[in-house]
């Protein structure tokens, strides 16, 4: 699948314009035009996609190194490959690696989907009565892939 093809063009466009088009494109691409979507993982999984999880997965710090966690801007990058979440998490991706990541101190486990040509990461957050939560989506650096990867558990490749 050629991913360029489904980029969401942000050029020429304000903040606030830009804004609009990615809650629209979201809202049709993933909820359907309800408050919550579904779709599936690579191997049949139930991911859910909720409208007030737009602000966490498409905005950033505007002083991220002051507030790495304050979400208070838009980010064009995010909202460009916006898109791309539903063929990576359904397996159409070649070469995409899931990973069964579990945070050792809250013992939560996630999914995280790698396109390693493209250092692209999607995050799903296990759910208490089976399948996932939609969490975010971003290119990622190197360094976080490292981090992100080490010492967890490879669960499938798409071929």
């Amino acid at each position: 699948m050629n991913l360029d093809t489904l980029l969401v063009s942000t050029d020429g466009h304000e903040d606030f314009q830009v804004k609009n088009i990615a809650r629209s494109v979201y809202s049709y691409t993933y909820l359907d035009g309800k408050k919550v979507g579904k779709s599936t993982c690579h191997d049949g999984a139930l991911v859910l996609f909720h409208e007030d999880q737009f602000d966490h997965a498409f905005y950033t710090s505007s002083n991220r190194g002051r507030y790495p966690n304050k979400k208070d801007i838009i980010d064009r990058e995010r909202i460009k490959r916006m898109r791309w979440i539903k063929p990576v998490i359904e397996g159409s991706v070649t070469k995409t690696i899931c990973y069964k990541v579990v945070d050792y101190e809250s013992k939560r486990e996630r999914r995280l989907y790698v396109v390693p040509e493209r250092m692209y990461v999607v995050w799903l957050e296990a759910r208490s009565d089976e399948g996932w939560k939609f969490s975010t989506a971003y290119v990622a650096t190197a360094e976080d892939l490292r981090r992100y990867c080490k010492g967890q558990k490879k669960e499938w490749v798409a071929p």
